[in-house]
């Protein structure tokens, strides 16, 4: 019993090791610092500043960083800015939830730091009771990155209750060294009055999928009846000509100068007689009523984006990053 005892530790032990060195081989990236500061709009909307410190680890597995990609709440974004110099480009992205994609000026290799500063306004992000509006508010996480410091800074001003761990001069304080996965849990409730054009018809949603998406769709779905349109037609015109064009293959009608007139009948009415084909032994046939032959023939997030973050309060949604790249 002991022998197995001492064994089972053993090959514990080598798995808990084997783990370790496989995750320590496959971080790519690290964040250390993650902040987000919120300012509150008089109609309820919010203001979001980013500020993301990332250092490249590994730029040989999946090669160099070329772009991100930061988790928000839903689509319902506006007034992207991009204000730091290594931005290129900054966008709305949807990927089986809602981000904000950040291409940069240039590849990030091994070793090498970026400092990304970027803002927006959010809507659709607080929800009314009673005679209370609430914020409750998960800033997107990452799956495959440690972040050693995570921090969430909101605006104080008219907040009647928040669940902050500290304050900084205005502003409440969350923050939080994040394994994997993790992510801060920010709740703010404010008393309706505070603000001035609260819409009932604008509290929070956690849509992603844009109209671009659904057109995306759609041409994916018109592409498949298309394909589906072609095939039949080709497997439909390599039958035999003389059999297709004098209605033996099966029912259906033919235009004759000003009549239609049923497949299998001259235009007089008389019937058309299959005619007597006489094999040869080569690839078509001579046949009885006059001179024919026939044959046939056929012949048939790289370099980046490994930000992985998702959206406001663990919503899944599926995919369509299949359908896009079958588009493009």
């Amino acid at each position: 019993m002991k022998k197995i005892i001492v064994l089972l530790v053993l090959v514990v032990s080598i798995f808990l090791t084997f783990g370790i060195n496989v995750s320590a081989k496959t971080l790519l990236d690290r964040i250390d610092l993650y902040e987000i500061t919120i300012d509150p709009n008089e109609d309820g909307t919010l203001n979001m500043h980013f500020n993301i410190k990332w250092t490249v680890l590994d730029s040989t597995s999946e090669g160099p960083l070329e772009w991100v990609k930061i988790g928000i709440p839903n689509k319902y974004v506006s007034n992207l800015r991009g204000e730091s110099s290594c931005i290129k480009k900054i966008k709305y992205y949807s990927d089986s939830g809602s981000y904000i994609r950040l291409d940069l000026d240039r590849e990030y290799k091994a070793g090498e730091s970026l400092e990304m500063k970027f803002s927006y306004t959010q809507s659709r992000m607080y929800f009314l009771k009673g005679e209370h509006c609430f914020y409750d508010y998960k800033p997107g996480w990452f799956d495959e990155i440690y972040v050693n410091h995570a921090v969430v800074k909101w605006n104080k001003t008219g907040v009647e209750y928040a669940n902050q761990m500290s304050t900084s001069g205005n502003y409440y304080v969350w923050s939080a060294y994040l394994k994997p996965g993790e992510t801060l849990s920010v709740d703010v409730k404010y008393p309706q009055s505070y603000f001035k054009t609260l819409d009932p018809e604008m509290q929070y949603s956690d849509e992603y999928m844009t109209t671009e998406d659904i057109v995306a769709i759609v041409l994916f779905v018109s592409i498949v009846v298309i394909m589906v349109t072609v095939l039949i037609i080709s497997v439909v015109s390599q039958q035999d000509p003389y059999m297709r064009e004098r209605g033996f293959v099966g029912r259906g009608y033919y235009y004759h100068r000003r009549r239609y007139y049923h497949r299998g009948y001259y235009s007089s009415g008389k019937r058309i007689e299959k005619p007597i084909v006489v094999n040869t032994g080569g690839f078509g046939g001579h046949v009885g009523s006059g001179g024919s032959c026939a044959c046939a023939c056929a012949c048939a997030c790289a370099g980046g984006g490994r930000a992985g973050c998702s959206m406001k309060d663990f919503y899944k949604h599926p995919s369509l990053e299949k359908i896009k790249k079958a588009l493009k």
